[in-house]
């Protein structure tokens, strides 16, 4: 995160987290801060560094341990702090920071979910929202890196600067195929331009909400909400008769007036007007498609209501048949029903300065 002016001294920081390797301690997440100098005038420096204490192989299990922050975005609403969002402990994490000491303001822990693949400040408000997924199985294949097996819900949440959590949203169906593990996942989450409402894109392969080709392959969702969680409009994006997953990516999803634009990559590629399904690997030349492992970016655009034939495989989908795969939980029941815990102390998380 690129602070152009901090409210104290109206200097510009840079923020920064990331896992470092430690030869003598082992994996360690890092934050820092570091004042902006231009090049010319000599090298950037380091106004705070902290690593995060982690548990010891005796302490706790090799889930607990785990660890991986994702994003840092601003307190629009505050100017005096911001958000690391991630991995930490376990569990999927946000925590709030004071920019000045990185004094910890609060942790939300989230004991079901895991992953936290988008975040978004919603203008104006002291509100945002994140979304990612809950690997339901997570305990059990720790040590498994066959992600066929890995079962996994949709996530989306709003969340106040004061650590509470407005909606929490799971959405997930089923595999269309009986013996394969349900797979869907929440990878963008936006503002919309025309509205006050928010839209969020979904890896899927949830047999309830696709046509016929439906298959064990990743299909892609959009969603546009209201302000409050109900859905307005879905649509469902497919690679047509070839079949093949479309995987997305971290903050996969914007919206500019009335276009929606997300990104990902998949194996070859199909739509209207072009068809791409690799009979050799283009590297190589000898591996068939069933092999190929190396993957194509795209960027798929839509505009709903378009009038003009639009050259993507989509289907407009039934806000109530949507509706039927989220379960929404609100206000003080998210925390009651076990899905966040609120830490305010700030001596919980353990956080160790270097020198500077």
């Amino acid at each position: 995160m690129d602070d152009k002016i901090d409210y104290f001294d109206r200097k510009e920081y840079v923020y920064f987290a990331f896992i470092m390797d430690d030869l003598t301690n082992g994996p360690r997440m890092q934050m820092m801060r570091v004042l902006h100098v231009p090049g010319s005038s000599g090298n950037p420096v380091m106004d705070w560094s902290f690593y995060f204490s982690q548990y010891t192989s005796t302490q706790a299990t090799d889930k607990d341990r785990r660890m991986d922050p994702v994003f840092i975005h601003d307190d629009t609403a505050d100017s005096t702090a911001f958000y690391l969002s991630g991995y930490y402990r376990g569990n999927a994490s946000i925590m709030r920071f004071q920019k000045r000491n990185a004094k910890l303001r609060w942790w939300l822990s989230f004991p079901k979910m895991t992953r936290i693949n988008s975040v978004k400040n919603l203008p104006g408000t002291d509100t945002f929202l994140a979304c990612g997924h809950y690997w339901v199985n997570e305990d059990l294949v720790s040590t498994n890196t066959d992600t066929s097996t890995y079962q996994t819900s949709a996530v989306i949440m709003k969340i106040k600067n004061d650590g509470s959590v407005v909606f929490y949203m799971s959405i997930s169906g089923n595999n269309p195929v009986s013996t394969k593990t349900s797979q869907d996942e929440c990878w963008g989450v936006t503002t919309n331009a025309l509205d006050d409402g928010f839209s969020a894109v979904f890896s899927v392969k949830m047999t309830e909400l696709r046509d016929s080709t439906k298959g064990d392959f990743r299909d892609v969702l959009l969603v546009l909400f209201t302000s409050a969680g109900l859905v307005k409009r879905a649509t469902m994006f497919t690679t047509g008769n070839i079949q093949k997953d479309l995987f997305l990516t971290g903050n996969a999803l914007i919206n500019y007036q009335d276009q929606y634009l997300f990104s990902g990559q998949s194996i070859g590629y199909q739509t209207s007007l072009q068809k791409l399904i690799y009979t050799k690997d283009p590297k190589t030349g000898g591996l068939t498609t069933t092999t190929k492992t190396d993957l194509d970016a795209f960027i798929y655009r839509y505009i709903f209501d378009r009038t003009t034939a639009q050259c993507v495989f989509s289907t407009d989908l039934k806000v109530n048949d949507v509706t039927r795969r989220i379960t929404t939980y609100n206000g003080v029941s998210v925390q009651a029903e076990g899905y966040a815990t609120l830490t305010t102390d700030d001596t919980v998380v353990s956080m160790t300065r270097y020198a500077t």
